[in-house]
């Protein structure tokens, strides 16, 4: 298949490079890269493997008490402590939207939630940062609906959404998207983005899954709540011919990387009376 699939792309659409990733956990990485070593040396690819950081994992137990159970008693006593407080002040329901019903217009109310909450600190958050991210998860949100594989894991207090977890399943691997919490001074006692990340471990473990894939952003939350971090990294293949003009880019971009992204885009946009505007598309190009 690796094969087949070099000689497509590199020799018939004459690509300069495939990306394969990225990928997590350094036993799957050197698998992936072991296994596709030897075919592809033999018709003269060069495999080279680019770290992307780390992704945050957390490995399920068969039930929700046992995952309780392995939290500190810390973390376990103000989880339980914030619900309980939520259930005798509100009328606090937690729900899972997963098929067709309802979804689009839940997903819509995330969004808001998620959109504000980010405009609290001064930033546009996901749909504001990413071109195209509202229309492109409103189509995955009607399609993977129909499929079951939606999880947009709802809390509600008085009827009113207060905080979401959005993310998807796919057999035994949750992947968690995107979070969303209300940011009024009244919601803040109630530690809603802790206890809603617990509520969506004990969807997950509902559904079956072993995994949940946390993402690559750092926050301490994951790793006090179960998740692990683990590297990540990206096996890029091309044609021998073609290394030195492959290199050449990957240097370019990474140059650019650092005047865009992490000096104009973090540091200086921010500062700015007006707004920064959504990620160029050739930075997101270049990360592709």
């Amino acid at each position: 298949v690796c094969r087949t699939t070099h000689r497509h792309f590199l020799e018939e659409e004459r690509c300069d490079a495939i990306r394969w990733g990225p990928i997590t956990g350094i036993e799957t990485i050197e698998g992936f890269s072991d296994a596709m070593q030897g075919p592809l040396m033999k018709d003269g690819y060069v495999l080279k493997k680019i770290p992307h950081g780390v992704e945050s994992l957390l490995d399920l137990p068969d039930d929700f008490e046992s995952y309780l159970g392995g939290l500190s008693k810390n973390h376990r006593t103000n989880y339980r402590r914030s619900r309980n407080k939520l259930e005798r002040e509100t009328n606090y329901v937690v729900r899972v939207i997963e098929g067709s019903a309802g979804a689009l217009e839940s997903f819509e109310e995330f969004k808001r939630i998620h959109t504000r909450q980010w405009e609290a600190v001064g930033e546009p958050g996901h749909f504001g940062d990413w071109p195209k991210a509202e229309k492109f998860h409103q189509e995955m949100v009607k399609s993977e609906s129909a499929t079951g594989r939606l999880a947009l894991v709802c809390s509600t207090a008085n009827g009113e959404m207060v905080s979401a977890q959005y993310g998807y399943t796919f057999g035994d691997q949750f992947t968690w998207l995107l979070p969303a919490r209300r940011m009024e001074e009244e919601w803040n006692k109630y530690g809603l983005g802790r206890v809603g990340f617990i509520h969506m471990v004990e969807a997950a473990i509902q559904r079956g899954c072993r995994r949940i894939h946390l993402g690559g952003a750092y926050w301490g939350y994951k790793s006090d709540l179960g998740g692990k971090e683990e590297p990540t990294e990206s096996i890029v293949t091309q044609g021998g011919e073609k290394l030195g003009r492959v290199q050449r880019l990957q240097r370019l971009m990474k140059g650019y990387g650092i005047l865009y992204y992490r000096i104009w885009f973090k540091r200086i946009a921010p500062r700015l009376p007006w707004c920064r505007g959504p990620l160029w598309d050739s930075w997101i190009r270049g990360k592709l």
